[in-house]
């Protein structure tokens, strides 16, 4: 019993995740919680060995980020597994994308979290002439996902414009490339680095207990602010 949960939806990986390790549960197995990074040529095996947390009955392996695995390294753990007879659920926060590791897998074992079209459509309607597509897409939003993770989503869209601005481009499709290419360009440096920066402030705000507005009403501000000007005037 082996499973990859991997995906750009961080809330929908959390919700596969919990429902495997309940599943687990209910059948008395216990966690060994790894971090893939913590795991090397040298120092896999070691997770196997006799007179470790797998002498004794009943329990999985969950491995975290698990896109850090070194590609040589995925068979010997997953063989590990079965001869041992350990479940084991690995995931990750990114799309694995190599063919040669998702085959390692049972295809009814594999989940795919997609981002919502929400999010892409808030995305695509950012430095538009009109503001109005970006403040219904980001109103449904926040009826429908937690605030956090709508934050989530324009740092990770912003970190991305960024970089592309210092010419390291992202992994994508060449369309994905062209759309990013377009805004980027739309946007400029400046006004980039100014919104990342202070998305990046909000949350430090946030996680300080000093945000005293709320995280909802920060972002419209700072989405206005950004489409109207400092003076607020248009």
């Amino acid at each position: 019993m082996i499973y990859l949960v991997h995906g750009e939806n961080p809330a929908a990986i959390n919700r596969q995740v919990s429902f495997l390790c309940q599943k687990f549960s209910r059948q008395r197995y216990k966690p060994r919680k790894i971090s893939a990074k913590e795991i090397t040529q040298d120092t896999w095996q070691a997770i196997f060995n006799q007179g470790s947390f797998f002498d004794t009955t009943n329990n999985f392996l969950l491995i975290r980020n698990c896109h850090f695995l070194a590609a040589k390294i995925w068979p010997k753990i997953i063989e590990a597994c079965q001869k041992q007879n350990i479940p084991g659920i690995f995931y990750s926060y990114q799309r694995l994308q190599a063919k040669q590791i998702i085959s390692l897998f049972p295809r009814q074992n594999v989940f795919l979290g997609r981002p919502p079209t929400s999010i892409f459509k808030m995305i695509e309607a950012i430095g538009q002439t009109d503001i109005t597509a970006f403040l219904k897409q980001f109103n449904y939003l926040l009826i429908n996902m937690p605030i956090q993770l709508v934050l989530y989503w324009l740092k990770r869209h912003f970190r991305k414009l960024y970089w592309f601005h210092q010419q390291q481009l992202p992994k994508g499709a060449p369309w994905q490339l062209a759309k990013l290419r377009q805004q980027a360009t739309k946007l400029g440096f400046q006004r980039t680095r100014n919104f990342y920066q202070q998305l990046l402030q909000l949350e430090f705000q946030q996680k300080r207990g000093k945000l005293a507005e709320g995280m909802e009403i920060a972002l419209v501000n700072l989405l206005l602010k950004d489409y109207y000007g400092i003076d607020g005037k248009g």
